[in-house]
């Protein structure tokens, strides 16, 4: 999971240094919080973002399903952080979110080698403030578990062949139930004994 301000310099601006410590600060803990609540894992603070994992250090059949409700759960997070900004005049954030699944290593240092980071990156660039936006391959996984909203296939630098993608729009009443407490699988078996990753790139800032 990256997590990045949309237009943060703009932001950044109109706040003294304090100021906007505070205000990353505040989002950052919130968008943490939602990510260890689902299983993940907060594998770095990069200014103003973050990355996350699931499936690290021990992989869960539901990872992917842990995954998206964790991104939901950022999104909500962060609403609640604007009505509460909003008393004091500070300025609204929003994120964007991009998931991905896939196996990759993670090496004795923290270092994490794969293509789902990068394809995870890509993907949120391509998200609308206040949206999840999720491949094929993570929706594969966790269809009947939350509506989504077809985006059509885009090309992806870097990757070789464009890539489906899906507007991730709530939770479903409906359809295969998996509840993260009773930890039905929504991951391919092949991946199973290998590390997920599902990492979301966020930004935040004001719409656009």
């Amino acid at each position: 999971m990256f997590c990045d301000l949309v237009g943060s310099t703009g932001i950044s601006a109109q706040l003294d240094a304090e100021e906007w410590r505070d205000l990353v600060g505040a989002y950052l803990d919130a968008a943490s919080a939602a990510v260890t609540e689902m299983g993940g894992h907060v594998a770095k603070k990069l200014g103003d973002g973050l990355m996350a994992l699931f499936g690290y250090p021990v992989a869960q059949e539901n990872d992917a399903e842990r995954a998206a409700r964790a991104a939901l759960a950022i999104q909500r997070a962060l609403a609640e952080l604007n009505r509460k900004n909003a008393r004091s005049g500070k300025p609204e954030l929003n994120a964007r979110i991009g998931l991905e699944a896939g196996p990759v290593v993670v090496d004795a240092a923290g270092e994490i080698f794969g293509d789902a980071p990068n394809v995870a990156a890509r993907v949120q660039a391509l998200a609308e403030p206040g949206a999840v936006l999720i491949t094929a391959r993570v929706q594969r996984q966790i269809a009947g578990l939350f509506v989504a909203e077809e985006r059509g296939s885009h090309a992806l630098k870097g990757v070789p062949e464009p890539v489906a993608l899906f507007r991730l729009v709530r939770a479903s009443d409906g359809g295969r139930r998996s509840g993260v407490r009773h930890g039905l699988t929504g991951l391919d078996r092949e991946l199973a004994d290998c590390f997920k990753i599902f990492s979301v790139k966020c930004h935040r800032g004001s719409q656009h």
